[in-house]
């Protein structure tokens, strides 16, 4: 039996060996202006990892890496992340094959995907 430490990583190597970049605690100042120098055409899901967002594994339980002085010391644990993503969704709305596959990967691996499978939202992965 894996541990969710252990799901994970396996769910996000798995991802990346279906042709999808798969980040999690990516840096940067905002959402907004992180740069990804992988190809435009190539799909991409990634956790934002800044501004209090980045996250580890202490006895097989994601908690913040560090705990940001509006949060109380005990409220580290993390219930869930949120994946921005890129090549998921096509222009006519309908889920790609990458999108498909992202959602079936982590489902395989125990987690469950709140998404409205629109290309303007977060996939929220529930821990």
């Amino acid at each position: 039996m894996n541990t969710r430490k252990q799901a994970f990583d396996f769910a996000m190597r798995e991802i990346r060996k279906n042709g999808i970049t798969a980040k999690r605690n990516v840096k940067g100042c905002c959402r907004s202006c992180i740069v990804h120098p992988e190809p435009k055409d190539k799909p991409i899901i990634w956790h934002y990892g800044g501004q209090g967002n980045s996250f580890t594994w202490e006895n097989d339980k994601p908690v913040l890496t560090y705990t940001p002085i509006w949060y109380d010391e005990d409220d580290k644990n993390v219930d869930s992340i949120y994946f921005n993503h890129s090549r998921l969704v096509a222009d006519s709305g309908e889920i790609t094959k990458a999108g498909q596959c992202v959602i079936e990967t982590f489902q395989k691996h125990g987690f469950k995907i709140v998404w409205d499978k629109k290309i303007t939202s977060c996939l929220e992965l529930v821990f």
